[in-house]
């Protein structure tokens, strides 16, 4: 069965530069600040215009803007994202931010002895029948494509299909998130990339 999640779900806690909501995390029942789970999607509002991310040693970081450009500099590499551009990242690694107030990015945190991918998706429908389990997350936008809100989310897990139809005002991120503590397969993605073709385009640390 696949498990719909609206943003009223979200799991709001604050940070020193924002607020951020939990959209997943796993096993269920984790807490984040245990720094025991396998994985973790949530979204932040990043209040500050500068603002310092929380050393997480030992899991792996991938960030999309959503709402504007963002830059970031880890381990003193500098990187500008466009909006729904994505950077992964040690997340041990110092690392800061520079971008608009009150811009909202997507996070997923994964344990680095996993594997997890996110990539964003404009097709306007994609089948995903393969055997690992996934989220995506659907957002909505306006006529010009620009971020306007999160829609909703769909975990699908491993066992199950999912087809997808997405409307000409939505647009949807792609997450391959562990079922357990090993690699993930590659997951082809109907009439479009790969997900390893598309992580090529990737900014990656």
């Amino acid at each position: 069965m696949i498990r719909v999640m609206t943003p009223e779900s979200f799991v709001q806690t604050t940070w020193s530069g924002g607020t951020t909501e939990e959209i997943l995390i796993d096993p269920k029942g984790s807490r984040y600040s245990d720094r025991q789970f396998l994985f973790r999607i949530s979204t932040a509002v990043v209040d500050e215009a500068s603002s310092e991310f929380t050393k997480l040693p030992g899991y792996r970081r991938y960030l999309m803007p959503l709402s504007g450009p963002l830059t970031l500099f880890v381990s003193g590499q500098e990187v500008t994202l466009a909006p729904f551009e994505v950077a992964a990242f040690d997340g041990g690694a110092a690392t800061f931010s520079q971008g608009a107030a009150h811009l909202r990015d997507l996070n997923l945190m994964v344990r680095a002895t996993a594997q997890g991918n996110m990539v964003f998706w404009a097709q306007e429908a994609v089948h995903l029948d393969r055997g690992e389990r996934m989220v995506f997350v659907i957002l909505q936008v306006d006529a010009k494509g620009h971020f306007l809100e999160i829609d909703r989310v769909l975990d699908k897990p491993k066992e199950d299909e999912l087809i997808l139809s997405l409307a000409e005002d939505q647009r949807g991120v792609l997450l391959v998130v562990p079922k357990e503590e090993r690699e993930a397969e590659t997951i082809d993605l109907a009439g479009g990339p790969t997900v390893e073709e598309a992580l090529r385009q990737q900014l990656i640390f």
